[in-house]
């Protein structure tokens, strides 16, 4: 699950670096969920193995 506010600080920061175009809002919103989600998934991999 995704904190609140990490998609649209992400979306804002990808829509910045890109020079501000207009009409992509939807590309970067998505991009910047799936870059998230990649992140949480590779921490899930990387953590240490849990306790059984």
């Amino acid at each position: 699950m995704m904190r609140r506010g990490q998609v649209p600080t992400r979306a804002y920061e990808l829509w910045e670096q890109a020079g501000r175009p207009v009409d992509r809002e939807v590309e970067f919103w998505l991009e910047a969920e799936r870059q998230i989600e990649q992140e949480r998934e590779q921490r899930k991999l990387s953590g240490p193995p849990e306790k059984r």
